[in-house]
């Protein structure tokens, strides 16, 4: 996928696979999207922490509310989300997998592009990660030279 094609993407929810040796650049890389508001996932969760609280909830759809929520206040915009791989670790497989069916068939009508930017690393990636691409829904930093 092209930067510019970031705009007319039919699918809202794209992923940016970082590879494993450049994961504290993702948001380095957010920066270089076009029109992007950036979103640190973790700093974000632990910011509605409430006090005394000692861990956050992690399961697919306290993610995709949460998700949901943030997306409402960027109409029109690019939305990247980085700080992803605490949360994507902490699920198990089956709740991880969950979380990306919900992401690639169930976000259709979201008022901006999310770009999720995610560790190359197999086990944090959908398990349907052949469709993603066939789809033009993942790109790389090579995609930005």
């Amino acid at each position: 996928m092209q930067l510019r094609d970031l705009w007319y993407a039919r699918n809202k929810t794209l992923i940016f696979r970082i590879p494993t040796h450049d994961w504290s650049r993702a948001e380095q890389y957010a920066h270089r999207l076009p029109n992007c508001q950036i979103l640190n996932w973790r700093e974000e969760a632990l910011r509605n922490l409430r006090p005394g609280q000692q861990r956050l909830k992690v399961d697919a759809q306290t993610e995709i509310e949460r998700l949901m929520g943030w997306t409402e206040t960027r109409r029109g915009n690019l939305l990247a989300i980085v700080g992803t791989e605490y949360f994507l670790a902490k699920m198990e497989e089956p709740e991880r997998d969950s979380f990306w069916h919900r992401l690639y068939h169930g976000m259709p009508h979201l008022s901006c592009v999310v770009v999720y930017l995610v560790i190359n690393d197999r086990e944090l990636l959908p398990g349907n990660l052949d469709a993603w691409e066939a789809e033009n829904r993942m790109f790389t930093p090579g995609d930005m030279a």
